[in-house]
Formats: structure tokens, sequence, C-alpha cells
């Protein structure tokens, strides 16, 4: 199965947040990305952004 990704700007719409904030959360593992050798740069896995604005949402008490 192919992972959608998205770069990080777009990660920092869905969340949102701002780009820096993506980073820090790739880098202490809140959300999954990769770098790619190409120009296209760091990707970010679409669901672990997904999944990370559900866990926000549900300690918050949101939705619930």
């Amino acid at each position: 199965m192919i992972e959608r990704t998205v770069n990080v700007m777009e990660a920092a719409e869905m969340i949102p947040c701002s780009r820096s904030h993506v980073y820090k959360l790739l880098e202490v593992g809140e959300i999954e990305g990769y770098y790619t050798g190409n120009r296209r740069g760091l990707r970010v896995i679409e669901g672990s952004v997904e999944a990370f604005v559900e866990r926000r949402k549900e300690e918050a008490g949101v939705g619930v």
C-alpha cells in the first residue's frame, strides 16, 4: 500500500500550526515523515498527521 504524503506547509495547514512546529513534531516522533532525494524534499505521512490531530482532540475533550 502506498502511503499518501504531504509537504511541511500542507501538514502545518492540517494541524494547524507553523512550519517550524511541524519540524519539531517530526523531531520528537509525534508525526512521521522522511526526506526524499529529489526536489520534493521532506515528505510527511498524511495519516500520521491525521492521527496526531485526532489524539489532540481526544486529549482536549473535543468531539467526545
